[in-house]
């Protein structure tokens, strides 16, 4: 629960956007803060070596004793919105109706620009459910785009189905879902396209 912890404490004393860590001896954390932000380097290592955080638990607010500690010199360095961006971005890739039977020649890819919609990693597998029920779509990922938005990449064998089909299952105004009980169902399509 250490990463937990200490991404709740950054949330709640600074006014970090980010954090990584990665496995060393000691562990080396990455913060990340807004470009209009400037950090000092005493305040930070308090607020890193705080004691305690409450945190809800149940509806509950309970203490949670941390020990964390600044063992080396903050170091400050600047990276681009860009390479920040695409750090964080955690692309939602999803392969289904037996892709690994065609070639990649017979395959095309339709990218959809996310557009209005929110990027909500939790729907995506209504969308991916309800895309999966023409045959001829055999993956879904996100990727970023040059200008760094958010895009739909739509996998289809180009025999079995057009980019037309797939725009119109995008357009639907109800989703058909499997369930992992193999129940089917409709949801409201939380997409707009």
């Amino acid at each position: 629960m250490d990463f937990t912890y200490l991404s709740i404490l950054l949330k709640e004393k600074t006014d970090a956007i980010g954090v990584e860590s990665e496995f060393n001896c000691p562990v080396r954390v990455r913060i990340y803060f807004p470009a209009s932000s400037n950090p000092n380097e005493k305040e930070l290592t308090e607020q890193l070596e705080s004691k305690e955080i409450p945190v809800e638990s149940e509806g509950k607010i309970k203490n949670i004793e941390l020990a964390y500690q600044v063992v080396n010199k903050i170091e400050f360095s600047t990276i681009s919105k860009k390479e920040y961006v695409q750090k964080m971005f955690q692309p939602y890739i999803k392969e289904f109706n037996d892709k690994e039977k065609y070639s990649p020649v017979v395959m095309d890819t339709l990218k959809v620009p996310l557009g209005i919609n929110k990027y909500d990693s939790k729907a995506m597998p209504y969308l991916i459910s309800h895309l999966s029920n023409d045959t001829g779509i055999v993956g879904f990922e996100t990727a970023l785009d040059s200008a760094l938005r958010v895009t739909f990449e739509i996998i289809y064998v180009d025999s079995v189905t057009n980019s037309a089909n797939i725009h119109k299952a995008l357009k639907c105004d109800s989703l058909s879902v499997t369930y992992s009980d193999d129940e089917k169902g409709k949801v409201l399509n939380m997409f707009k396209f």
